[in-house]
């Protein structure tokens, strides 16, 4: 008979193995979720890639208006230099008073404080435009030319794209759906297949008195384990309950998302229309200035106007060549608004296609 105070070696080598059935369910409904969150940061992504490239392509159309504004504020500069040499030069021969060349010299000041100030809007719009391009430090030129004028491609209706904004919100609503399922999951009893397979060794049964250390006696079992924590229903519900509230919110912001785009639409197309015909306005205005500052300065060198008539319409003509130039490149800019709410900036970034037959 086996005594308390006796004992031998012995040895156990065993492989097991076990598997949920029941949780596969709940760890696939995790790995959809996993996905859907995967495809809303790359929704996410596309929405930084296209604030950027608005943010630059805004900036160099900003660029180009003051670039425009400081063009005709050179122009107003020469045409005030040529009138005060006028007026000079007849104030010397007593012609004039001494008031009109005192008049003259401040307008040529003022005409020159304007060229200042349009030329510092310039350069602080190339710092805007370095930033936006990543390169802020570096000097950002863009190449001088006149803005064109507005053609029936200009006025041609956008298609409607798909706004990353818009998938982003999408991909968190379906997310927020595959979380809540997988939470409603999480409470399903752990039904478990386990197997296992050892193998013994001992001397404490040989016949020969031999207590061998070297496994020699396999075994084997299979059986099926059922377990169901009944007090962690309260905390499988009250995480369900969390995971469809946060599907309502998602779907509450994507809602909300979806009228913010369709009224940047709406006001895109606005400002658009309104650029339209601001630009078919300005071509006559432009023409008007110009005949009134010519038949000003005809007038005043047959001493019919003075000073003041001269200056107002020089003003005016100024003012004209700025709004003309601004006008076109903000039909440009209502476009890239147009196409940042759309979600594609490619029909406002690529040049316009050649009707002509390359005639």
């Amino acid at each position: 008979p086996a005594q308390f105070d006796g004992g031998a070696f012995g040895s156990l080598a065993s492989v097991s193995a076990g598997w949920d059935a029941l949780g596969l369910l709940q760890r696939m409904a995790q790995v959809d979720a996993a996905l859907l969150e995967q495809q809303q940061a790359r929704a996410a992504t596309q929405v930084r890639r296209l604030e950027v490239a608005y943010a630059a392509a805004d900036s160099f159309l900003q660029l180009a208006a003051q670039g425009a504004v400081v063009q005709a504020a050179r122009a107003n500069v020469e045409r005030a230099r040529t009138f005060t040499t006028f007026v000079e030069a007849r104030q010397r021969s007593e012609l004039r008073p001494g008031a009109d060349l005192s008049r003259a010299r401040a307008e040529l000041a003022l005409a020159e404080t304007q060229l200042v100030r349009s030329e510092q809007a310039a350069a602080l719009g190339q710092v805007q435009l370095a930033q936006a391009l990543g390169a802020a430090g570096a000097p950002v030129t863009i190449a001088a030319s006149a803005p064109a004028a507005p053609t029936p491609s200009s006025t041609r209706p956008l298609a409607a794209a798909r706004n990353p904004s818009l998938l982003e919100a999408d991909a968190g609503v379906a997310a927020a759906q595959a979380q809540a399922r997988a939470a409603a999951l999480q409470y399903l009893p752990r039904l478990e297949l386990v197997a296992a397979l050892w193998v013994r060794g001992s001397g404490l049964y040989d016949p020969s008195g031999a207590h061998g250390l070297l496994p020699d006696t396999p075994n084997w079992a299979a059986g099926l384990a059922v377990s169901w924590p009944l007090l962690e229903l309260f905390g499988a519900r009250a995480r369900v309950r969390l995971a469809q509230v946060q599907t309502t919110v998602q779907m509450a912001q994507r809602d909300e998302l979806l009228q913010a785009i369709q009224s940047q639409v709406d006001a895109a197309r606005a400002t658009l229309d309104a650029a339209m015909r601001v630009a078919q306005n300005t071509p006559a205005a432009l023409a008007a200035a110009r005949a009134t500052e010519q038949q000003a300065q005809a007038r005043y060198r047959a001493g019919l106007y003075t000073v003041l008539e001269v200056a107002e319409a020089q003003r005016l003509l100024a003012q004209v060549e700025s709004e003309d130039a601004v006008a076109r490149l903000a039909i440009q800019r209502a476009r890239l608004l147009i196409c940042r709410a759309l979600g594609d900036l490619e029909p406002c970034l690529s040049p316009p296609a050649d009707t002509t037959g390359g005639r």
